[in-house]
């Protein structure tokens, strides 16, 4: 039998387990090789050296055959050579070969030098539906006209700027777009049309995350899609008022982010009363560069579980701390740490895809407490659950309204837990797991943690602290545990 007649299965399966650099021998193979190789080297068009990227396009606009293979193409420069200034000669090739791929569902244009949108404006040259695209390109008068044409649109990033001249989208455009990935000023030109966004990515600079504030309310046009909302660079002043914003507007959020978590009480505890009203919210993304010293190990822990008895809901918390993020996942039984430097490439799909491993269990029903909940709110009446811990920031502690009755309460409850320690030394922060107590059984370690929760519900009780009505739905909880 020979090569010319192998059939096409046995062609395919021979492409299929071919490295992509070894398809173009095969192309010159024999003809039966020939097409199944090309229509995998031609799927994905995707190099950072433009010489190569501009022979294949070539090939493209001089064989029409090749045209309909292009499922992906990219034309960007590789980061480690020079950003030279592409000649015309180069993007009207790209230009030419993009009127050729009728089947394209991805493409990626960057430029730096934003002087190029013109490649997309023959719109009636251009036969492809995109379902994702990426640019690097001004939002001008051609691209605003090439976004009116792509109606199967779902996921759009774009970099570039505003031109002072665009022109607005006609109602109608992007119809399908769930994803959106670019500036503050694109956002609100989106916005002005109706949208199905679910999932939102912003990043903020010096020039409008002043306009931030003003911004979040015109939200309120896609809060009934909306389920991702990540806003990066977010100032530490205005935190606390933008997630206030974020919950009253979008509160049934599944993601959010990048919001910079105060240190100090009572900036702390207003972040607690706006994730109060979010009971849909599954993945909560903070910033803590500027703490110091910065949070790891106990210390995240210890914040994780106070942020998810104000929100039970959450099972994913991601701590930035410059360069590195560190993920904590919820298995239904406790926290588990994931931790990833450099490239984050599991935790920056987290806003668009919760895929990460884990096996979380459903939120619980509004009217039964977590089997979880083992502690009151804020980060002092987690030591409960702590019995090793002796020492906490004494700034990091909060009081309510209660003054120095509240504070040597507190001081003689930690007394207890180290009294506690030097008694079990064996025993540790892990290994304390939540035990349902009858009255009369109590061990004296059981009294040792419900004295410090029954002292807590009483001063929540009569405090007049106007947040106290926050934390009724804790109170509850807590005393269900308690009896």
């Amino acid at each position: 039998m020979t090569t010319n007649a192998l059939p096409p299965e046995v062609c395919h399966r021979i492409v299929h387990w071919a490295r992509r650099h070894d398809l173009p021998a095969l192309c010159l193979t024999c003809k039966s090789l020939q097409k199944h190789a090309e229509i995998k080297l031609y799927e994905t068009i995707m190099s950072g050296d433009i010489n190569v990227t501009f022979r294949a396009c070539e090939s493209i606009v001089s064989q029409e055959r090749l045209g309909p293979y292009v499922r992906s193409f990219y034309v960007y420069q590789n980061a480690r050579r020079s950003q030279a200034e592409l000649p015309r000669r180069f993007w009207q090739m790209v230009q030419k070969a993009l009127w050729k791929m009728r089947c394209l569902d991805m493409l990626c244009i960057d430029d730096p030098t934003h002087a190029n949108t013109w490649v997309l404006s023959d719109i009636p040259k251009i036969p492809f539906q995109l379902r994702e695209a990426t640019f690097r390109l001004p939002w001008n008068q051609h691209f605003v006209r090439f976004l009116e044409s792509q109606n199967k649109l779902t996921q759009f990033q774009i970099t570039g700027g505003l031109d002072e001249d665009a022109p607005q989208l006609k109602s109608g455009s992007l119809s399908n777009l769930c994803t959106f990935d670019g500036k503050l000023a694109l956002a609100m030109q989106l916005l002005s049309v109706p949208c199905h966004l679910r999932h939102l990515r912003i990043p903020l600079d010096r020039d409008t995350n002043k306009k931030l504030l003003d911004f979040i309310p015109h939200l309120t046009t896609i809060t009934r899609t909306l389920r991702s909302l990540n806003i990066s660079l977010v100032p530490e002043e205005l935190s606390v008022e933008a997630i206030k914003l974020i919950s009253f507007v979008c509160p049934d959020l599944h993601y959010l982010g990048i919001i910079p978590l105060p240190m100090m009480f009572p900036h702390r505890s207003m972040i607690h009363d706006a994730l109060l009203a979010m009971h849909h919210l599954r993945d909560l993304e903070l910033d803590v560069t500027r703490w110091s010293p910065s949070p790891t190990g106990l210390l995240q822990r210890m914040l994780t579980t106070e942020l998810h008895i104000y929100c039970p809901s959450i099972e994913h918390v991601i701590f930035r701390t410059g360069t590195n993020r560190t993920l904590w996942y919820f298995d239904g039984n406790e926290w588990n740490i994931h931790v990833e430097n450099g490239q984050h490439q599991v935790i920056d799909r987290l806003w668009t895809d919760r895929s990460i491993s884990s096996n979380s269990s459903a939120p619980s029903a509004p009217n039964s407490p977590p089997p979880h909940l083992v502690a009151l709110p804020s980060m002092t009446h987690s030591l409960a659950a702590l019995p090793t811990m002796s020492a906490l920031p004494a700034d990091m502690l909060h009081y309510s309204n209660s003054g120095t009755h509240s504070r040597a309460k507190m001081e003689h409850a930690m007394l207890r837990q180290r009294q506690y320690a030097a008694a079990h030394p064996h025993t540790t922060c892990d290994a304390h797991p939540v035990r349902h107590v009858k009255k009369g059984t109590l061990l004296s370690d059981d009294r040792t943690m419900l004295d410090v929760r029954a002292a807590a519900i009483v001063r929540l009780r009569h405090s007049t602290d106007d947040s106290a009505s926050c934390y009724q739905v804790a109170i509850r909880r807590a005393e269900w545990l308690w009896d």
